[in-house]
């Protein structure tokens, strides 16, 4: 996968793995991190240089054939207009929407429970619809998520 560098368009390759319990105590991440290890926690990182530029964790309900995303958050340096790199949030919720297309295929659903202003972001962006304070993703939206996010 590949992130983009917006001053210049360049792109940088990235992966995500699992984040260690170091990885949570940084600064430029909101949330407690350190109270989801349990949950299972990943990280989006430069390949080159290992700097983290996202964190998510994840929690599968099996019984309703769902993947929740219990928090996502990009590092202070990539939000907003002035962000150095594209793409974050995005390869995260697509590692989401194929964790969630593995464990339960056509009936595949991905939530997020937004609690900031991102709502109408994510609604925009990935196409996710309300479902009361929730937003969800499923087929056949899931799957353009994960070709636009996962095809490098």
């Amino acid at each position: 996968m590949k992130v983009i560098e917006v001053l210049t368009g360049e792109e940088f390759l990235a992966e995500i793995v699992l984040a260690e319990l170091a990885d949570l105590k940084r600064d430029n991440f909101y949330f407690e991190w350190e109270k989801e290890l349990n949950q299972g926690v990943v990280k989006l990182q430069l390949k080159s240089t290992k700097e983290i530029l996202g964190l998510m964790s994840l929690e599968v309900f099996s019984k309703e054939s769902f993947v929740k995303i219990r928090l996502l958050a990009v590092s202070e340096d990539n939000r907003g207009r002035n962000k150095k790199f594209d793409r974050i949030a995005g390869h995260l919720i697509a590692y989401a929407a194929q964790l969630a297309v593995y464990n339960f295929a056509e009936d595949a659903c991905l939530v997020i429970w937004p609690k900031t202003i991102v709502a109408a972001h994510y609604k925009e962006k990935y196409k996710m619809k309300q479902v009361g304070s929730l937003l969800s993703l499923e087929v056949p939206e899931i799957i353009d998520v994960i070709n636009t996010y996962d095809h490098d």
